[in-house]
């Protein structure tokens, strides 16, 4: 509520409370640390979920099409595609976020 009334965004925020958790996928995936990436991609799930809640356009669905898509390389130990892959999710945040955040 308090937010609301100073204007604050609550896409914003949550779109900041995602960017946060979604560096560490990132992270691992750039490593190729698939054991870390299936660690931390619960909490950016959740994160991600938070965001969908305020806004589920197109645009989102990118960012939660390139997290799973992450995932499933991760568990198909595809490795090598791990850093491209994330750095679509990057990408597809970014745009996002220049527009909404």
């Amino acid at each position: 509520e308090m937010f609301k009334r100073n204007n604050f965004s609550m896409l914003a925020m949550a779109l900041v409370d995602f960017h946060d958790v979604m560096e560490e996928i990132i992270s691992a995936a750039d490593v190729k640390d698939t054991k870390k990436l299936l660690e931390v991609y619960p909490k950016v799930d959740t994160s991600l979920v938070v965001v969908e809640k305020e806004d589920n356009s197109p645009e989102i669905m990118i960012i939660r099409k390139n997290l799973n898509e992450l995932k499933n390389l991760a568990e198909e130990n595809a490795i090598d595609d791990m850093p491209a892959k994330a750095a679509k999710l990057k990408a597809s945040f970014v745009k996002v976020y220049l527009v909404k955040g």
